[in-house]
């Protein structure tokens, strides 16, 4: 955490919990939509964070809807010329 937001200063803190407030409304859409969808694609980096966040995606569109199927998009290269969706998604269950 930024020392901004340990320094004490109100304001500071106010934006540092505000942040935590956009992401709650994020995370609320996220299992919403998913009540209306057969077929979850996590399409996000395939480094470490990128599978974390993968994580957090399918848990919450799980909570919305716990028979929603998972893939999980893999790629090195997001050329056009390189990649389509049926070429690039797999089967998901460890995201």
């Amino acid at each position: 955490m930024s020392s901004k937001y340990l320094s004490g200063d109100k304001a500071a803190l106010q934006e540092f919990l505000n942040k935590f407030d956009d992401k709650k409304a994020v995370a609320d859409n996220i299992e919403q939509q998913a009540r209306y969808c057969d077929l979850l694609i996590i399409w996000t980096d395939c480094d470490r964070e990128g599978e974390n966040i993968g994580r957090e995606i399918v848990g919450l569109a799980k909570k919305g809807k716990p028979t929603i199927r998972v893939k999980r998009a893999k790629f090195s290269n997001i050329e056009r010329t390189y990649l389509g969706p049926t070429q690039v998604c797999t089967q998901s269950n460890t995201v």
